[in-house]
């Protein structure tokens, strides 16, 4: 059925998906070390406000909803910081 080869289509994606933010969260340690080394805040607001400028544009040349992708970065970065506050 058809339903069934587009729902394994979204299960792989979803596969892909967390495997693509568990890498994101390797790669938020390490960065939590450098400001840990050179005595960094976690907070960076204007790196934020870039990143979501960034992410903005991308979803826009992507005909994809901004609101969406902002809110779902909000939560990502959200976890960064708590990864990284952990860290530092």
């Amino acid at each position: 059925m058809e339903l069934e080869k587009l729902r394994e289509e979204i299960d792989q994606l979803d596969e892909e998906l967390i495997d693509i933010l568990n890498r994101r969260d390797e790669v938020v340690r390490r960065i939590a070390a450098a400001k840990a080394a050179h005595k960094r805040q976690v907070l960076d607001p204007k790196r934020e406000e870039a990143l979501y400028h960034r992410v903005r544009q991308i979803s826009r040349r992507k005909d994809m909803d901004g609101e969406y992708i902002r809110n779902l970065f909000q939560l990502i970065l959200q976890h960064s910081r708590k990864i990284q506050n952990a860290i530092i």
